[in-house]
Parts: structure tokens; C-alpha cells; sequence
């Protein structure tokens, strides 16, 4: 860690890049159903799925330029999608990817 003090003040001021440690956790914004989300760098979809409300017999969505894509509950939401991204919880059903409810 590096802390100088600066000229004309009497408050150190201290330079993180050189010792490793964030003060904050990387955070990136998603949508899901329509509202807006704060995830936290780590999350996963299972954790996101659970903060936004989403029941556990549906699967988050989101639409990629291949077509619709599922997430599943154990990926990082940040590795999968990127900021911003719309999300939508679709229904599971016996037999189907997706059901209706």
C-alpha cells in the first residue's frame, strides 16, 4: 500500500491499485421481467433468480443473436450475459423446455 500526503491538506490519500484490495465489489446491472437488478460480481443465476423473485420452477431467458438462450442455476450471471441485458423467467413443465402457466 502507498499513502502520500498531499500538499496543502491534511488527509493522507491512498493508492489501492498497488496492494490488491477493492473497496467495492464489482457490480453490473441486468433486467429481469421488466426490472431493473444490481448484480454483484460471483452472482449466480440460481442467486439472481432467488433475489428477483423468480420461482424455482422457471428458468431465466434472455435472447442472443443465435435466439432465445436459458441460463442455468450455477453460471456467474456475469460470465453469460452483459450489462444490461434483459432477462425473462420462463415457465418449466413436464415434457417441455418451456410451459405456460
Amino acid at each position: 500500500m502507498v499513502t502520500e500526503q498531499r500538499p496543502g491538506t491534511d488527509t493522507q490519500a491512498t493508492d489501492s491499485a498497488d496492494d490488491g484490495v477493492h473497496d467495492a465489489a464489482q457490480q453490473m446491472g441486468v433486467i429481469v421481467d421488466g426490472e431493473p437488478v444490481d448484480v454483484e460480481s460471483g452472482t449466480t443465476v440460481g442467486e439472481l433468480r432467488d433475489r428477483a423473485g423468480v420461482s424455482e420452477e422457471s428458468v431465466l431467458t434472455y435472447r442472443s443473436e443465435d435466439g432465445i438462450e436459458a441460463l442455468t442455476d450455477d453460471e456467474v450471471v456475469s460470465d453469460v450475459v452483459e450489462e444490461g441485458t434483459a432477462l425473462w423467467a420462463q415457465p418449466l413443465s413436464d415434457g417441455e423446455v418451456f410451459g405456460s402457466s
